[in-house]
């Protein structure tokens, strides 16, 4: 089973990264509408056009369909409309990468999501955009439902082997239909063994004969929004600073000032006092940065880090309307609007990994950063004086509801949920076999909720499939109480995968009310969060 964790809002950068607890750091997913950027003078940023978000969007999902579902089986591409899921649109066929332990990493997706600017809350509409590659080319389906949806090529490129892991630019778009993505290409010989491979980048946007960015014009850092999910600019880091490129990659905008001399930059979480402005760790320092639409201005240091730099996650945190928070050792601090942080709570054994929050209580995360999954411990603490309401041992925290945490217990092998005073600890009952987490639709600044858990009944022993029903419960709901979503298929035990471990660049979790996709074996099926009897199988008619 594979631990879920809320996300910040993240101004969502837009393609969602994979594997395990990416979500986290806010899994990406959205920015900008249709129409291309808008132009503008040199030293300037330009501001794209945008749209309202489509009511109704498509699904799209690699599987794994070799025996069993093992890794090195063929994998297909499905396009799926959720009213209609039998058969699917499209069965595209994406072959078997041999160099790859886990199966596959060529399909991926961005997401859309629904901006109301003055309350700062975010909605997520749907799946925007699926890519994957082919016979060395690299291919989009439009997931809006009023769009066609027929394959198209997306750039001139011709040796490409996967996209890949480490694919880390938000998307230009709020609705996600214009999004960069970074491909392996291969290396010597036709290599595409990993390790072998070189890099190429390609734009949503590219025609078939639009030539694929060889590389980067410096280390990425960020992507600069207009406060609706749209990309101004990118934040790169080059040998002389920080400068900012425009959304194609190829123009440099001009340097940020202070930011001079700079020799490493990592994003940390966002001010929401603030239209345009973000917090960075860098150098081991915590500054703040603005811009607006023709520059931007890097503080002085705010914040010494006594904390070794251990890897993305050392100083992650999430904000509320009026402060930041994050972790740094074993300090927890605030701050608001670019001032003086403020140490709030001192938390004890290991280092703060991450933060998660709710209105009320910050949910810290513990943990040894070489080995963030092992020896994890949850602690609770209160935003309104510091106190630690809460704190277990070998517990990895993976969201929370207005009043309770959810966290896994060692190695994953439970979800369970306790009221941030300590009391009603217990079993959210699931079960192992796959289970996920509901989160709430729409989220204001970093606070997302989560709503239910989704598993299988009865709950399957330790390492046995599901052969049950797939039901949902509601975190923090009467004993017992149950929504069933469906019966699994006779004849199709299997663990079940709300999240494809083959899909390379992750699909979100699944939101309340959302249509989503769910791998029982290797069998696919459409299902509704909160909606009973909503389980169907997809149709295998290729497209």
């Amino acid at each position: 089973m594979r631990p879920t964790i809320a996300p910040p809002i993240r101004r969502h950068p837009a393609v969602v990264l994979g594997l395990a607890l990416t979500l986290l750091l806010g899994a990406c997913g959205d920015r900008r509408a249709a129409p291309e950027a808008g132009s503008a003078p040199d030293g300037a940023l330009a501001s794209p056009a945008s749209s309202a978000a489509p009511a109704r969007y498509l699904l799209a999902r690699a599987v794994n369909e070799g025996a069993a579902g093992r890794p090195g089986g063929r994998s297909t591409l499905y396009v799926v409309d959720p009213a209609k899921p039998s058969p699917a649109l499209h069965a595209i066929d994406l072959g078997v990468d041999t160099a790859s332990p886990y199966g596959p990493p060529i399909a991926g997706g961005t997401q859309a999501y629904r901006m109301d600017r003055a309350a700062r809350r975010s909605t997520y509409a749907g799946q925007s955009v699926a890519l994957f590659v082919k016979d060395g080319k690299v291919f989009k389906v439009e997931l809006r439902a009023d769009l066609p949806h027929a394959p198209t090529q997306v750039s001139s490129l011709g040796n490409a082997c996967r996209l890949a892991r480490d694919m880390v630019i938000p998307t230009v778009s709020a609705d996600g239909r214009d999004a960069w993505f970074k491909v392996d290409t291969a290396g010597p010989g036709g290599n595409c063994a990993y390790g072998s491979t070189a890099a190429a980048y390609v734009r949503t946007t590219m025609d078939a004969g639009a030539p694929a960015l060889e590389q980067l014009p410096g280390e990425w850092v960020d992507a600069l929004d207009d406060g609706a999910h749209n990309t101004l600019a990118y934040l790169m880091l080059a040998p002389e600073g920080l400068v900012l490129y425009d959304v194609d990659l190829r123009r440099r905008i001009g340097a940020v000032q202070g930011g001079g001399g700079v020799r490493k930059a990592q994003l940390m979480g966002f001010d929401y006092s603030a239209p345009q402005a973000h917090y960075y760790r860098v150098d081991d320092t915590v500054r703040h940065l603005r811009w607006d639409a023709k520059a931007a201005t890097l503080s002085p240091s705010l914040l010494p880090l006594t904390r070794p730099d251990f890897g993305p996650r050392n100083v992650v945190g999430h904000a509320d309307l009026q402060a930041f928070y994050f972790g740094d050792g074993n300090r927890v601090f605030k701050v608001a609007g670019g001032g003086p942080p403020v140490q709030i709570a001192t938390v004890a054994g290991l280092p703060v990994y991450a933060i998660m929050m709710t209105d009320t209580h910050l949910v810290v995360w513990q943990a040894d950063p070489a080995r963030p999954t092992l020896g994890n411990s949850a602690t609770v603490v209160a935003k309104s004086d510091g106190r630690t309401t809460v704190s277990i041992e070998g517990a990895t925290p993976v969201g929370a509801t207005a009043t309770r945490m959810v966290y896994l217990t060692r190695r994953g092998a439970e979800h369970r949920t306790v009221a941030f005073d300590g009391q009603e600890d217990a079993a959210l009952a699931a079960g192992p076999a796959g289970a996920t987490l509901v989160f709430a639709p729409s989220r204001v600044a970093d606070l997302q909720y989560l709503e239910a858990a989704v598993g299988c009944a009865p709950a399957p022993a330790a390492g046995r499939p599901c052969e049950g029903r797939i039901v949902q419960r509601a975190i923090g709901g009467a004993e017992g109480s149950e929504l069933v979503i469906g019966a699994v298929p006779p004849g199709a035990a299997a663990r079940l995968q709300f999240v494809d471990p083959t899909f390379g660049v992750e699909l979100p979790l699944p939101y309340g009310g959302a249509p989503a996709l769910l791998t029982i074996g290797n069998t696919l099926h459409v299902w509704t969060p909160g909606q009973a009897g909503s389980l169907a199988q997809v149709g295998r008619t290729p497209g």
